[in-house]
């Protein structure tokens, strides 16, 4: 089987997923695949660059990049086209004059297909041959929404390899000697959902029953100042570290540090940072809402809240009781090498990958 993929090149959640997949798709030749070429719309990081330096070269306009999806298509004539983001399905209009045909795959991700899309959108998203969610949860609303002829596959995400280098054991009990809270995400207006402020402002609460907590923050944008603002009128902006982007091997450092994560979010079409903790063995701790049920199992290997003045006291409970949150996060450990390992994503794809090789042969 031979695959093209269709990518966005974009930072972020988008790029790491497209990462994954690319990861994916090499362990999988050549038992499921013989051949993948790669077509991105924007330039991508050298993770990701590298693989295929002449589809790389920079960004696209879209003509140019509808022109060289074209051409990878009548040249390297793939069984399957898969486009990483449903915005990318308008460069398929064309796809049903091709022939062969591939059979087209649509990723769908989070928020992008909650809702109900434009026409035109819908439309090209029901003629695709499959549609992979990452999550159940978005495999249902996108059902819903977009009102799809059949339900969404599910293949769950997973730490990319390099996660699982550099000594990383996710069974170690180690902890920093500071009680340390650790949230990770993109601090600026559309990433408000993250509520990063709502663990700032149940701090002076935790500060009260344990003096020398640190809480610190990774993650850059425009809504630092206000988050610093916020430390200071709550009245634990020494309590409060910004660290800022970090490197992966600092990024490593933190989670190996901190004692519990924590990011009470509203809106996940997967949580990847909750898989990074868990490849720590740390406990976490967000909401129950959206998908982040399917990734972190209350009281098994997180805390799911229900409501945002829970925060403080479920985060005191863990900070003050070793064995509670080691508990948790030793099952964490053991879930992620379970389900959302590199080596089960990569099973789940070939197996989807058998049913669309089923399928080609009525396209």
């Amino acid at each position: 089987m031979k695959v093209f993929v269709a990518g966005t090149g974009a930072p972020g959640g988008i790029g790491r997923f497209e990462r994954l997949l690319t990861e994916a798709l090499s362990e999988l030749t050549p038992d499921h695949v013989q051949e993948a070429r790669f077509l991105w719309r924007r330039s991508h990081p050298e993770y990701l660059s590298t693989r295929d330096p002449e589809a790389s070269a920079g960004t696209l306009s879209q003509p140019e990049f509808v022109r060289r999806f074209y051409a990878t298509v009548r040249h390297f004539r793939p069984d399957v086209l898969v486009c990483t983001h449903v915005n990318l399905l308008r460069a398929a209009m064309a796809l049903p004059l091709v022939r062969p045909r591939p059979a087209l795959v649509a990723c769908v991700h989070g928020t992008e297909v909650w809702e109900r899309l434009p026409a035109f959108a819908r439309h090209a998203l029901r003629r695709t041959d499959e549609v992979v969610a990452v999550s159940a949860f978005t495999a249902e609303q996108a059902h819903k929404a977009q009102e799809l002829r059949r339900q969404p596959a599910v293949n769950h995400l997973a730490l990319e390899p390099s996660w699982f280098g550099g000594g990383i054991n996710g069974r170690s009990t180690y902890e920093s000697d500071t009680p340390t809270v650790l949230s990770v995400a993109r601090l600026s207006p559309i990433a408000r959902h993250k509520n990063v402020d709502q663990v700032i402002r149940a701090l002076p609460a935790v500060a009260a029953r344990v003096p020398d907590v640190r809480h610190v923050i990774v993650g850059d944008g425009e809504d630092v100042p206000q988050l610093r603002r916020l430390a200071e009128e709550v009245g634990v902006a020494d309590h409060v570290h910004f660290a800022g982007p970090l490197g992966h091997d600092e990024l490593l450092k933190q989670y190996a540090d901190c004692w519990v994560f924590a990011l009470p979010t509203t809106s996940e079409g997967f949580g990847l940072v909750f898989l990074e903790a868990m490849a720590f063995a740390k406990p976490v701790v967000s909401m129950r809402r959206t998908a982040i049920p399917e990734v972190v199992e209350d009281g098994v290997t997180g805390v799911l809240l229900d409501r945002e003045d829970e925060l403080a006291e479920r985060l005191i409970g863990l900070l003050e009781d070793p064995q509670w949150r080691r508990r948790l996060g030793a099952a964490g450990y053991a879930r992620l090498v379970e389900r959302f390992s590199f080596t089960a994503y990569a099973h789940r794809l070939g197996r989807q990958f058998e049913r669309l090789d089923s399928l080609r042969s009525h396209v």
